[in-house]
């Protein structure tokens, strides 16, 4: 039950983002481009980059969409899962997952704690991140998963030190990984549309195993608050157990009035998923 219920969870995490509604409809944005970025290609100061780059960011505080994803595990084998995401940036991540139309899991990520309940089963994990690693063969902490889930290109540096590289294609800005405590944090490289500069694809990968977590956003949306984000995205999972990726596709969004509750209450009975920590 442990790899099914890790697919499903994984893609409750990765799978939510952005939409077309009717009251918060989204169009295609632009491609023209920005004539502050042309200049950059003369210019690598960092701090003139990111000033032009967090201008094009994603700015929202709370979000909510639902999401409908296909799951393509190593061997070819398809599942799809509906859901529901709500988020409160740099605060909380929650998740419903209903691939029968009934809720079969819910998880909840914070920035000290990560969960999740297994209604199917009654049963429930409650712990931190260095659990992490086993449940998802990856370290990875909230910060990591709110970038890969909201596209928030957040870094842990001082962006003063963190010059981008430029080519033909695009900008492309990394950061090397380290160790705190005993959770390993990976490499990070985030690339840029050169027209733009609006984040497109973002990766981490484990600098002592090699695994990799890759997700590309797609088909860039403008919405009515001047919020730019994906239509669908694309996630790969590449580690030495586990290999699958995801294609997800969006119904609806809300950034303006999003519900604010982030439920997560153990029901009596149920019994807690022990997990081993693993030797880093």
């Amino acid at each position: 039950m442990r790899i099914k219920l890790y697919t499903i969870l994984f893609a409750g995490i990765f799978l939510s983002l952005s939409c077309v509604t009717r009251r918060n409809s989204g169009k295609p944005a632009g491609t023209q481009p920005d004539q502050n970025v042309a200049g950059l290609a003369l210019n690598r100061d960092a701090d003139t980059f990111w000033k032009l780059a967090d201008s094009s960011s994603r700015r929202f505080r709370l979000i909510s969409a639902r999401f409908t994803a296909t799951i393509t595990d190593a061997e070819g084998k398809e599942q799809s899962v509906k859901g529901k995401l709500k988020a409160c940036r740099d605060s909380v991540i929650w998740a419903s997952l209903t691939p029968f139309g009934l809720e079969v899991a819910r998880l909840r990520a914070d920035q000290s704690s990560f969960g999740f309940i297994d209604f199917f089963n009654k049963k429930y994990f409650a712990g931190d991140y260095t659990y992490l690693k086993e449940l998802a063969g990856y370290d990875l902490d909230f910060y990591s998963l709110q970038a890969l889930v909201l596209g928030v290109h957040e870094f842990r540096g001082e962006r003063s030190g963190l010059a981008p590289a430029r080519s033909e294609e695009t900008w492309m800005v990394s950061e090397k990984g380290v160790l705190r405590g005993e959770m390993r944090i990976p490499d990070k490289k985030v690339w840029f549309a050169k027209e733009n500069l609006i984040p497109y694809r973002m990766e981490y990968s484990d600098w002592k195993t090699g695994d990799r977590v890759e997700s590309e956003f797609k088909t860039m949306q403008v919405y009515n608050n001047n919020v730019v984000f994906p239509s669908s995205i694309a996630v790969a999972v590449k580690t030495e157990k586990k290999k699958f990726r995801a294609s997800i596709d969006f119904r609806s969004i809300d950034f303006e009035d999003p519900e604010t509750e982030f439920y997560f209450t153990i029901p009596e009975g149920y019994q807690p998923i022990e997990v081993k920590k693993q030797d880093k």
